[in-house]
């Protein structure tokens, strides 16, 4: 019984991890991108070209004669993904301090 807990538990925190590692500076990303691109194009471009270009295909974009404006938006989501990620490690090294520190205290007792 511990052993299928403990296995339940570490899926738990992989996917968890997962979320916080792919997910969130996914989303980041693509909410960058189509800002970032809206503002330098100054014309609705269909979703899925703003994907695509979210993806790391700023060729997507080509037909529109917006290859610049779309890597220009795709460094933007990319720096902005970088700056959740390093949000999201301090989060997580805090979290991890706070828990060991009551952890210690609890075995202390």
């Amino acid at each position: 019984p511990q052993a299928g807990t403990a296995a339940g538990a570490f899926n738990v925190v992989r996917l968890a991890g997962d979320i916080f590692a792919a997910v969130i500076p996914g989303a980041a990303v693509l909410f960058a991108v189509r800002r970032a691109f809206a503002s330098h194009a100054h014309l609705d471009v269909p979703a899925e070209t703003l994907n695509q270009i979210a993806a790391g295909n700023p060729q997507a974009a080509q037909h529109l004669g917006l290859t610049a404006q779309a890597l220009a938006s795709f460094e933007t989501g990319m720096s902005q993904a970088l700056w959740v990620l390093i949000a999201l490690t301090a989060c997580g090294v805090l979290t991890s301090v706070v828990v060991r520190k009551r952890a210690l205290a609890v075995v202390m007792k």
